[in-house]
């Protein structure tokens, strides 16, 4: 365990999206997102978190290079303040066997990239967008670096 809090592994990655569905078609196409349940989701309890009453939510839960991200849709933001609902998130970074073919299915896809692929310290990266703005990281680990769990 680490820290105060007893922290034992990560969990999971929650993205607030405008659009479900739009998400949904670019994380399935570009990153191999699998759905492991789509679900609507209602009642006091989630009326409670959200702040205000009668909230009709969604949330996807899947998994992207085995990791688990969810899609939580809680209604229009500027109706209350649901723990602020804000969308997205900042960025993540997955991490590929090969840069150059993960920058050309990008293109392929009509993504654009927003910067490199470039080199830092023997890793490879270039960066895109997702259509809620959060930046995702494209990585390419230096020869003999596990391409899975954290570094060292």
């Amino acid at each position: 365990m680490s820290g105060a809090v007893g922290v034992r592994h990560w969990s999971h990655v929650i993205i607030h999206p405008v659009d479900v569905d739009a998400s949904l078609e670019f994380y399935i196409k570009l990153l191999g997102y699998e759905v492991l349940s789509d679900e609507k989701i209602s009642g006091p309890g989630l009326d409670a978190i959200v702040g205000r009453e009668g909230v009709q939510g969604r949330v996807v839960v899947g998994l992207v290079g085995g990791q688990k991200v969810e899609f939580v849709y809680l209604g229009d933001p500027d109706a209350g303040d649901p723990q602020n609902n804000e969308r997205g998130l900042r960025g993540f970074t997955v991490r590929v066997a090969d840069i150059n073919e993960a920058a050309d299915a990008c293109t392929a896809h009509g993504v654009p990239i927003l910067s490199g692929p470039s080199e830092i310290k023997g890793f490879w990266q270039f960066m895109i967008m997702d259509p809620d703005g959060v930046a995702i990281e494209i990585s390419q680990p230096p020869a003999g670096v596990e391409l899975s769990g954290p570094l060292s």
